[in-house]
């Protein structure tokens, strides 16, 4: 994996991440407040809301109203006291919740296929120009390559358009 420093990010790469210093990269988090109509499971305000509702059994209706640092905090401390919920296609949920909330919001569509650069996912702490540390997150790679796929197929569409 290329390693990408986030003094670069607009240059050589595009961070998705609630603190990406470019609107895409933060529009494309799960941490994003845009809500959507999952197909299968209704509303939510963002993605990270899904993603612990799913995880904490898909019966916490308070996680379809949560976004941000709030989902997660929220979610981590009830996993903490519950334990997470194994759900068998939670990858594949997680990722039709990506799609909806790029369907519904076609803005984040449109900013998503004006890009080029190389999507990627990692957090970093301190300054920007000489982070104290950054901390790539391989295991989330399955969620920027379903974003990568998407604005693939819809630059091939809008070309055809």
């Amino acid at each position: 994996m290329t390693e990408y420093l986030p003094i670069n990010e607009g240059k050589d790469h595009l961070n998705v991440y609630s603190k990406s210093a470019l609107l895409i990269g933060r529009q494309l988090s799960n941490f994003y407040f845009a809500p959507f109509t999952h197909t299968q499971d209704g509303k939510f305000h963002s993605v990270e809301g899904y993603w612990y509702w799913l995880a904490t059994g898909g019966n916490r209706e308070e996680f379809r109203m949560l976004s941000g640092v709030t989902a997660k905090t929220e979610g981590q401390q009830r996993i903490k006291k519950t334990g997470r919920v194994e759900v068998p296609d939670f990858n594949e949920r997680v990722l039709e919740a990506i799609r909806c909330k790029l369907r519904q919001h076609r803005d984040i569509l449109k900013n998503l296929v004006a890009t080029t650069l190389p999507l990627t996912h990692y957090y970093y702490y301190g300054d920007v120009a000489n982070p104290s540390a950054i901390i790539r997150l391989e295991k989330h790679m399955w969620i920027i390559d379903e974003i990568t796929r998407i604005r693939t197929l819809m630059k091939a569409h809008y070309a055809q358009s």
